[in-house]
């Protein structure tokens, strides 16, 4: 019996080695169908290319079929390589990379989230947010699409069971049977969508909606893999852009000092590629002002010089677009000459703090004739009231550049703060933002539509920067 029963595992192990010998085989069969059907792939859009002299052929976007039948298999609607080739090749060219999408206000723009590796700094959650709100730009061309796409389902499901029922009576839903949705996006999925409409029944005398009936539509805007459209190497610190700094100013001497010691250190000494233009307004502080900009000059190590520093005085009622303006037209070059061609301005306000690497992200964000960059503020509130309610002392200035919920906000309505080249239609725009007649967002959209017509692309990015207003707020 202990022969018979070695022979008989002998017999077993001998058929569970063939079985894996057949499942292995079967799987390296899988493996080299699915390399020649993708080099396949490859070799048709090669095709493509050289057909098209090198030019991404248009392509229609993928048809991916939604099946509300969740006994079917996930894999009857998957594509093949090459569509989602073509269909990820028309996503990159058609978002806003290479060319600027025409907007109607400031309402439609999507803002840049700032983020670090350990910190992310949304910019939903800043003031002049409506609670409710209407959907327009991309946000409205989203959900309009998602809703077309659920009403072509649900009529393609209703067109088959009409077929199979008989009826002849064709019956379809249209955007008047929805009723609400929910949506919310996943960074590494995608968007989801759950829609709800009436439910429509098909009667042999008539069609009518269920009572109390409703169906459920779920849809997916699935992300794409990453593709890295290109790399661009930047310059050096000793080839950095040179930024213009213009600061209109009338009276404030003791923050313009303050302002002054900070940018001594981070523009003089730290970045080295900075001019900073004052425009004066009055006789009041001027020469409070003169002499604070002389104490940099005469001190030792200090960076400034005749060629990196220099002081306007207009006779006149302080007015900041015109005092941007007067001293965007007066940029000079390295040697003290007056600039002729396009320069990189920096429009900056006394009370405003700023970091050396925001300096950077002037640079990096803003391109002649394409690009200008609105950084958004962060706004302090009094610390004198922020710290006596936690009854802490009030710390000294640079203690108090603190972002959080406690000690400021961000100030997301606001365009004063801007780099960008000095351009017809940029100082135009400049003079127009900060225009005191202008008393509201509506009047300044109107003067805007007026003068940026001729911009290639006009991209306010909001990039949250280090960039603090430490005017106390009450």
């Amino acid at each position: 019996s202990t022969a018979a029963q070695q022979e008989s595992n002998q017999q077993e192990s001998g058929q569970g080695y063939q079985q894996l010998l057949q499942q292995r085989e079967e799987e390296n069969r899988q493996e080299v169908e699915r390399l020649t059907a993708e080099i396949r792939a490859l070799k048709l859009q090669l095709l493509q290319l050289t057909n098209n002299g090198g030019q991404p052929q248009e392509t229609p976007a993928l048809n991916i079929n939604v099946n509300l039948n969740t006994s079917a298999s996930p894999l009857a609607a998957t594509p093949t390589n090459a569509e989602c080739a073509n269909y990820i090749r028309k996503q990159v060219m058609s978002a806003e990379i290479f060319r600027g999408v025409p907007l109607n206000n400031e309402y439609e723009l999507i803002p840049f989230n700032h983020f670090t590796f350990s910190r992310v700094y949304p910019i939903d959650l800043g003031l002049g947010k409506r609670v409710v709100e209407k959907p327009i730009g991309f946000k409205r061309k989203d959900l309009l699409e998602a809703l077309m796409k659920a009403v072509e389902a649900l009529n393609k499901n209703m067109t088959q069971g009409s077929a199979e029922s008989g009826m002849r009576k064709s019956v379809k839903y249209t955007l008047d049977d929805f009723l609400e949705g929910l949506y919310r996006t996943e960074p590494t999925t995608g968007t989801q969508y759950e829609l709800y409409f009436r439910t429509k029944s098909v009667n042999k005398s008539n069609v009518n909606h269920h009572p109390h009936g409703f169906t459920k539509v779920v849809l997916m805007r699935p992300f794409a893999p990453l593709q890295t459209i290109n790399t661009e190497a930047l310059a050096a610190p000793r080839e950095k852009e040179l930024i213009h700094i213009i600061l209109p100013l009338s009276g404030r001497t003791a923050t313009f000092q303050s302002f002054m010691d900070k940018f001594v250190k981070i523009g003089l000494k730290n970045d080295r590629r900075v001019h900073l233009t004052v425009v004066y307004f009055g006789e009041e502080g001027l020469s409070e002002a003169r002499t604070i900009m002389s104490r940099v000059l005469m001190t030792k190590n200090s960076g400034g010089n005749a060629n990196n520093l220099r002081l306007l005085a207009l006779n006149e009622t302080f007015s900041r677009g015109k005092g941007l303006r007067v001293g965007a037209e007066r940029a000079w070059g390295p040697e003290g000459r007056s600039e002729t061609k396009d320069v990189l301005l920096f429009m900056c306000d006394v009370d405003v703090v700023f970091s050396a690497r925001f300096l950077d992200r002037c640079r990096w964000n803003t391109s002649p004739g394409k690009k200008v960059y609105y950084p958004v503020v962060f706004s302090l509130y009094n610390p004198h009231v922020v710290y006596t309610l936690q009854g802490r002392e009030v710390p000294p200035e640079t203690d108090q550049l603190v972002i959080s919920r406690d000690t400021g906000f961000w100030r997301d309505f606001g365009y004063g703060m801007t780099c960008q080249y000095r351009t017809l239609d940029a100082l135009k725009v400049v003079e127009v933002i900060v225009r005191p007649k202008l008393c509201n967002i509506r009047d300044i959209r109107e003067e805007l539509a007026e003068y940026t017509t001729n911009f290639a692309m006009v991209l306010p990015e909001f990039i949250v920067s280090l960039l603090q207003n430490i005017t106390s707020k009450h």
